[in-house]
């Protein structure tokens, strides 16, 4: 990198109405520059001009600068960013440069540099920012088109602002997509919660009461129908005692459905309860009454009947009461975990239609106010370079495609105003000139007047002498 020395302390402030300009060919070499660019730098024209323009390089500035500016350049993006130059003798002076592409048709063939006069806050925001990159202290720090921007993961979060329309829109309907999804699978998930709670209150708890509640009352018959038999006929006793035997077979095959049930350990305590007292109350006291009414022995079976089977029964009908009550409190229980799930998910969905109604209106304010305001500001611009005002300055932060427009306008104006400038120089020129000649013109007619009234004279002294030597020859 070019170092030019020496340099000194001594800043030289631009006016304001200083407008540097200049342009280059492809290789940076100069091939045009106005008056104010000899005037601030003290260069002659003959100096600069086929020079690189590196010859005003300040060795203050980091290479990291000038390697983003020839980047940028050559993406044919416009660049802006402040630039600490030399002047011959060692001074320095801020600019902030304007530098854009030259083209004719698709081919770029020059980059033309329009420089003015920055804030004092900028100046002072790059002379520290310069500093950390010349002493390796930038660290996340980096420079893109010219301005300092943040590298790293943390960084990217707030990228968004950097992020052209195309991605701001496709992140927002993103937003709306993820939104939406959320919700439904929200909705699904309480569907699914409350099918579940559905199907665990008929599988687990509905089906297992109707088994108990058939068990009951096969309980309750069995003990009746050995009751009915002490005194009924032979027949009698016959089909009695068939059907207790028939109820029995089909308790125990309800009892083992009942068992393959989702049971908490609760319920498994209160079923081997019951599952004890039952088979007391079918072996200790249903078969012996059958056997001795089978027997013809009714005296024997009323015993049994009023002394076994009557205690023996209201165990089994106290566990099975137990199992049932247990059953309508698990219900309960049940049914009141299922009320707090659905008042939960409805919180969260509404607390979730909140926020993203939110942010919604969050997010299209900052879209609308990120894309309108570079719009305003480019048609603020552009209708005052149609009036012929020159004089309108606007921001650039944004580096979407409104931004980019919104630079481009910038920049246009600015050689707007170089132009300017440049036809203003040479009309004075020409001004100057003319009046010049006009002077002399003036002083030539005034010259030619006395030439004519000397000629005159002659003329007239010619035809006195022609007289006088018309009359010597008479004499």
């Amino acid at each position: 990198m070019r170092i030019n020395m020496p340099i000194t302390d001594r800043e030289i402030m631009l006016d304001d109405d200083t407008c540097i300009v200049s342009r280059t060919d492809i290789k940076g070499r100069i091939n045009f520059i106005n008056d104010d660019f000899v005037r601030i730098s003290g260069f002659q024209e003959e100096e600069l001009l086929g020079a690189p323009h590196n010859i005003v390089r300040h060795p203050d500035m980091p290479p990291e600068a000038y390697a983003d500016l020839w980047k940028t350049l050559g993406e044919g993006k416009p660049w802006i960013g402040l630039v600490k130059n030399r002047c011959k003798n060692g001074d320095y002076y801020w600019v902030e440069a304007h530098a854009s592409p030259i083209r004719d048709g698709d081919r770029v063939i020059g980059y033309m540099s329009v420089r003015t006069k920055p804030g004092r806050d900028k100046v002072m925001a790059a002379e520290n920012l310069y500093r950390l990159f010349r002493e390796g202290k930038q660290g996340n720090l980096t420079i893109r088109e010219g301005q300092a921007v943040r590298t790293g993961i943390l960084a990217n979060l707030f990228k968004v602002q950097y992020l052209n329309i195309k991605w701001r829109l496709i992140l927002v309907f993103s937003f709306f997509g993820a939104c939406l999804m959320f919700g439904g699978a929200l909705g699904l998930y309480g569907m699914k919660q409350s099918n579940q709670g559905l199907k665990s209150v008929y599988e687990d708890r509905s089906i297992p009461m109707g088994q108990l509640a058939e068990i009951q009352r096969l309980l309750l018959q069995n003990r009746r129908l050995v009751e009915t038999s002490i005194s009924g006929t032979p027949e009698t006793v016959r089909n009695n005692t068939s059907e207790v035997e028939k109820n029995i077979g089909q308790v125990s095959l309800m009892w083992d459905e009942y068992m393959t049930t989702g049971l908490q350990p609760e319920d498994q305590s209160l079923a081997e309860k019951f599952a004890a007292d039952r088979a007391r109350y079918v072996n200790e006291g249903l078969k012996p009454a059958i056997s001795t009414l089978r027997a013809n022995l009714p005296g024997e079976a009323r015993s049994a009947a009023v002394e076994r089977i009557a205690a023996l029964y209201q165990e089994a009908e106290s566990d099975i009461d137990a199992l049932i009550k247990r059953q309508i409190m698990v219900s309960k229980a049940e049914y009141e975990s299922a009320q707090a799930n659905y008042k939960s998910i409805r919180d969260l969905a509404l607390y979730s239609i909140a926020l993203t109604l939110l942010l919604s209106a969050s997010i299209g304010y900052f879209l609308i106010r990120s894309i309108m305001r570079p719009i305003d500001q480019a048609t603020k611009l552009a209708n005052a370079v149609a009036s012929g005002d020159l004089t309108t300055q606007v921001g650039h932060t944004s580096r979407s495609e409104i931004g980019r427009l919104l630079l481009t306008l910038k920049i246009m104006n600015l050689n707007l105003v170089a132009l300017v400038g440049d036809v203003r120089g040479s009309t004075d020129s020409i001004t100057t000139a003319s009046q010049e000649i006009a002077a002399g013109n003036s002083d030539l007619s005034q010259r030619t007047e006395e030439q004519a009234s000397s000629l005159e004279e002659t003329a007239s002294s010619m035809e006195q002498l022609t007289s006088t030597v018309r009359q010597n020859a008479e004499n």
